[in-house]
């Protein structure tokens, strides 16, 4: 691509941002000036806002696409990896989309009790910016880097992959942190608003403010939960989810120990061995690692051994002829869909990092009941010792489980026992008790013993959650080296074959 179609591919990337940028800003404003009587009146102004940011996004990505396959039907392969590159621009683009339909919601629900003097904003529009900003960049400019030079590419790719993760962990790290001083606030009963705005003090940016935030939400006197969850970004969704119903069941002390103590231990196991992040690392590696040494091969090695041949009068051997052949056929293949499996390697590491426990998809419903047994049987454990009946327990966990698909389930299961049904049937038929669970606490029932064969129940589940994935990486993991070892003997075949040919055939 010559320089004048660089400035222009810019100038395409730019507009769009600029055009959705406006939207976002623009949607944040309407919101700020809501009140009690014109909710609905502003979701109607946001609507059109939503129409241009995604009708935009949508177009771009269309144009991507169509161009990506023009330039391949072409054999235009660096045109193909630039527009292919404008393509997931364009996804990136649909994606932040997201908020402005979040911002539409928010206005539509219509909360008597809210108090419309106190700020309601949702994740600050510069943030969203910067998030889609960070993700066209680092593909965008891993793209630029292939289509210099393959190794340029590595270095960006491991730049732009190391950064977002010591961000991640750099902010898990605060989040705990500030469970912590939470959990220590609540256990000695101090000033909940004086403790969290010191806290603000040590800090600047978007955190401060959002704890700044926090503070006025606190001294207008809204529980910790409600506070929480009105300012996203200090705590996961599972965190504040697990502190509303601490809220409604006097049971947040406990229940901030608890998070606090899970937080820790699972940003010391995050990459340990048999965790699912460092295999997604570990196979992330292997794809560049190979391209590298075959590419090199390629350009390099495999031309002057056409040539030595050829000069010869001699043909290649069958294995060299089909490895040339294959990598004739893929390494185009395999240098389009680089920025595409950089992106998705990229977004398999933040699902990893944001945790199973704050994903809310319905993509995974079928999951959902087995992996969250742990935390409702302790949730219910903690509600029994404090003398809570079990139906106020199940209505406490529906109105405030941040996952919809358990919420709903936990909903069924409060009226049939309030209907006079057994409630722990109703956890059996939906999922979230086996038979040999509802053995132990009948048994635990009959003896007096409830709470502790509940949170036996909980903390079973984990442990067999953790050998399942640990067994599940241990068995997966040498399946690429058994395929890299294979490809390896292919290529030191295919390379040798010829020398040997070569002699033979000379002498």
């Amino acid at each position: 691509m010559r320089f004048e179609e660089i400035l222009l591919l810019i100038a395409f990337i730019l507009i769009p941002l600029l055009v959705s940028g406006f939207c976002w800003w623009r949607a944040t404003q309407i919101r700020l000036g809501r009140t009690p009587h014109n909710t609905r009146f502003l979701a109607r102004r946001v609507t059109p806002l939503i129409v241009v940011s995604l009708g935009m996004a949508v177009v771009c990505t269309l144009f991507g696409v169509f161009l990506s396959f023009a330039a391949l039907v072409e054999d235009k392969t660096d045109g193909a990896i630039i527009f292919g590159a404008y393509t997931v621009f364009g996804i990136l683009l649909v994606v932040a989309t997201r908020p402005l339909f979040k911002i539409r919601a928010s206005l539509r629900v219509t909360n008597e009790d809210e108090d419309y003097s106190v700020p309601n904003v949702p994740r600050p529009v510069s943030e969203t910016l910067g998030i889609t900003l960070w993700w066209t960049v680092a593909v965008l400019v891993s793209v630029f880097a292939l289509f210099l030079s393959f190794g340029l590419f590595l270095l960006m790719a491991l730049v732009f992959g190391l950064i977002p993760v010591l961000l991640w962990q750099r902010r898990r790290a605060r989040e705990g942190q500030f469970l912590w001083l939470l959990a220590l606030s609540v256990r000695n009963s101090h000033n909940l608003a004086q403790e969290v705005e010191d806290h603000a003090a040590t800090w600047s940016g978007s955190y401060a403010a959002r704890l700044q935030q926090l503070v006025v939400y606190l001294k207008a006197g809204r529980p910790l939960g409600l506070a929480l969850e009105r300012v996203p970004g200090l705590l996961p969704r599972w965190v504040v989810a697990s502190i509303k119903i601490g809220d409604e069941t006097g049971t947040l002390s406990e229940v901030l120990n608890e998070c606090a103590t899970t937080q820790l231990r699972w940003m010391k196991e995050r990459f340990r061995t048999g965790s699912i992040a460092s295999l997604l690392i570990y196979l992330a590696c292997y794809p560049w690692v190979i391209l590298a040494p075959v590419s090199f091969m390629m350009y390099f090695i495999v031309p002057k051994f056409k040539a030595i041949f050829h000069g010869f009068n001699t043909e290649l051997p069958g294995v060299t002829a089909n490895f040339i052949d294959a990598c004739d056929t893929w390494l185009g293949v395999i240098a389009v869909m680089a920025p595409f499996t950089f992106f998705v390697t990229l977004m398999l590491l933040w699902f990893d990092h944001a945790g199973w426990r704050n994903v809310r998809t319905r993509l995974f419903r079928i999951l959902y009941p087995r992996y969250d047994t742990a935390p409702i049987m302790r949730h219910l454990a903690r509600m029994i010792e404090k003398g809570k009946t079990l139906p106020d327990s199940l209505l406490a966990i529906a109105n405030s489980y941040h996952r919809p698909t358990v919420a709903e389930s936990m909903a069924q299961v409060y009226v049939e026992t309030e209907s006079g049904g057994d409630c722990w049937q109703s956890l059996l038929q939906r999922g979230f008790l086996s038979r040999r669970d509802l053995a132990l606490i009948e048994a635990a029932q009959r003896v007096g013993n409830l709470p502790w064969a509940l949170r036996e129940i909980a903390d079973v589940r984990e442990k067999r959650y953790v050998f399942r994935v640990d067994t599940l990486v241990q068995l997966f993991r040498p399946v690429p080296i058994i395929a890299v070892g294979l490809l390896v003997g292919w290529i030191c075949i295919a390379m040798f074959m010829p020398i040997v040919k070569l002699v033979n055939d000379l002498s």
